[in-house]
């Protein structure tokens, strides 16, 4: 079933792109470009999402102060809240998923060096088969960039609580360090075809965060 839902239709995407570039690196780039555009719906609803959200936090803890002790009325009334206001909670997450797969799918391919890998030299120079300390850098700092940019966003209403306030600005300050940090990491380990895949999402994303700033309103 994993080869057959995920393994053989991007290793068909992959092939496709190849033949029509000429080259793996080219090939993945527009695989990349490729994926994250069918997300970009996605992506807005979750931005929208995450915005509605932080215009309603005040609300939030209004009803977490009423039902306390109650999470099923807390449940029901925030289903309420969400509703009223076309909320969707799960989107980001449903677009997590979604990548989750591609990326091991993609990570399997390059590593077991299927058919489709006929040069394994992205752009003459790099064997996407193994890592890459270049581009493991390259991951870091447009990851950097990327969330420092998206942390500016992490705000929260004037009358949240302290807590709520506290964890926001914990939760930016992850994101702006550790989760690059991480991500760099990693990426010294895995196969370039995997970082060009990384920093080709890490633009993209940049790009994509000044478009949501002008179509989500």
């Amino acid at each position: 079933m994993w080869n057959t839902i995920i393994i053989n239709p991007l290793t068909q995407t992959l092939h496709f792109l190849l033949s029509f570039s000429g080259d793996i690196g080219v090939a993945i780039i527009l695989f990349t470009i490729l994926i994250k555009t069918l997300l970009l719906p996605l992506n807005i609803q979750a931005t929208r999402t995450s915005k509605n959200i932080r215009a309603i936090q005040g609300h939030i803890e209004d009803l977490k102060k009423k039902h306390k002790g109650n999470p099923r009325d807390l449940g029901l009334a925030l289903n309420t809240l969400y509703k009223d206001n076309n909320i969707k909670p799960f989107s980001g997450i449903l677009n997590l998923f979604i990548q989750i797969p591609i990326l091991f799918g993609l990570y399997t391919i390059l590593i077991k060096e299927i058919d489709i890998i006929q040069s394994k030299l992205a752009f003459g120079l790099i064997d996407v088969t193994k890592a890459n300390i270049w581009l493991a850098v390259l991951t870091l700092l447009t990851m950097l960039y990327l969330m420092h940019i998206s942390a500016k966003d992490m705000t929260v209403a004037d009358n949240a609580s302290d807590f709520q306030k506290e964890f926001t600005k914990m939760m930016a300050m992850q994101m702006k360090y550790f989760l690059p940090v991480i991500m760099f990491i990693t990426s010294i380990f895995l196969p370039a075809g995997l970082t060009i895949y990384f920093v080709i999402s890490n633009i993209y994303g940049i790009g994509q965060h000044f478009l949501m700033k002008r179509i989500v309103k």
